[in-house]
């Protein structure tokens, strides 16, 4: 009987465990997945501003620590701030490591971008989560990365998947240095890398959606829609074992939804396509707790069912940029040129608006960061805590 209660403990201690990292925002889009989703509690109307990082952007939430990035000169100094009242724990400078990308673990960060200092590689740096100083760097055959890294925990340890339009990258990443376990060429695209079943998943403006094993980088070519504007990320839904992807093609002004199956490397499954008039740019679709997905373009906020494409709901949004969503239990969060808003994510009524939002970047900046009770949303010029009736 004592085995049996023990063994229940430790079921109910994992299950605790998962919920808890789960509410981590730790890295673009909230997870390998590229979901956008977390099913905290957030109640917009009641958040009020506490602190503010200026300079600061694209906000990483682990525990009761926010970090964040920001460009220096030719360098970008990352920074650790109590996620409770906005002290400052660390602040270091990534020498040389131009337009920086930030994803985050339990014990390390990851920087990487443009290696400033000297060759035509880019630069992957590991910095100590608690104390900011640099463990060390290694050279990346990549160049000029614009992309976030992906940072999956992996059976061997952490692994990042990086990209610059042309190669992806595999790093396995260890306390003491990074090994590049392997490296594939071809139609990558300069937007993030998706984590779908065994494999990597990329879009490039080429037209090509290309799947790589994530242990060997074996790569097989599922999908050519045809030249896009941008390459953009996908998104995946694990339970369903489906992906999916927002791409705009400039040439015949529209924009197409596409949904993937994934049943392996080898075998990927075009569902069905939803076709928009092209009237705003960029930005990527998020996944509901509901399977239900959102996205913002053609001049509107659309509900999309995963099953065949059609819209569950939709409300006017004409703004001249697309914009990437994301979702917080009830509540779905956009933003336009100047402002973030929150919506009721079934009836998408407005809940509230937040003076400023990321700016114009083709829609794929990130809203903010999300935890219970807490949104660190992401501005052009500063990072702006709200909580909960503080």
């Amino acid at each position: 009987m004592k085995t049996i209660l023990s063994l229940i403990a430790l079921v109910l201690l994992g299950l605790s465990a998962d919920n808890t990292l789960a509410q981590h925002w730790r890295q673009y889009q909230h997870d390998g997945g590229h979901r956008g989703q977390s099913n905290v509690s957030i109640n917009p109307p009641a958040l009020a501003p506490v602190w503010s990082a200026t300079g600061f952007i694209e906000p990483r939430i682990l525990g009761d620590t926010l970090y964040a990035r920001k460009r220096e000169s030719l360098s970008t100094r990352v920074a650790a701030f109590s996620l409770a009242d906005g002290q400052e724990k660390w602040s270091t400078l990534g020498d040389g490591v131009y337009f920086g990308n930030l994803a985050v673990a339990k014990d390390f960060l990851i920087l990487e971008g443009f290696n400033y200092n000297g060759g035509s590689s880019d630069v992957f740096v590991v910095l100590d989560a608690a104390t900011g100083q640099e463990r060390y760097r290694i050279d990346l055959p990549l160049e000029f990365s614009f992309s976030e890294p992906n940072l999956v925990k992996e059976p061997g340890g952490f692994v990042a998947y990086c990209t610059d339009g042309g190669t992806l990258a595999a790093v396995q990443v260890g306390k003491d240095a990074a090994t590049i376990l392997w490296t594939q060429t071809g139609d990558i695209g300069l937007s993030e890398a998706t984590i779908v079943g065994d494999s990597v998943i990329t879009f490039g403006a080429g037209g090509t959606g290309s799947a790589f094993v994530r242990t060997s980088g074996a790569k097989s070519v599922f999908f050519n829609g045809g030249p896009s504007l941008m390459s953009a990320p996908a998104s995946a839904n694990s339970r369903r074992g489906d992906f999916y992807v927002k791409l705009d093609y400039n040439t015949e002004r529209v924009t197409r939804v596409r949904a993937f199956h994934y049943n392996s490397n080898e075998s990927i499954e075009l569902l069905w396509t939803r076709v928009t008039p092209f009237n705003q740019s960029g930005g990527m679709v998020a996944i509901g707790s509901d399977g239900n997905l959102y996205a913002v373009g053609s001049g509107e906020i659309a509900i999309i069912d995963p099953n065949d494409g059609s819209t569950i709901k939709s409300i006017p949004f004409p703004f001249a940029n697309g914009s990437t969503p994301a979702l917080t239990g009830n509540v779905l969060w956009v933003y336009s040129d100047k402002d973030t808003y929150a919506y009721d994510s079934s009836s998408l009524d407005l809940l509230a608006t937040f003076p400023g939002s990321p700016g114009f970047n083709f829609g794929f900046d990130s809203v903010g960061a999300f935890v219970p009770g807490t949104a660190a949303l992401n501005f052009k010029d500063r990072i702006q805590v709200y909580r909960e009736n503080p």
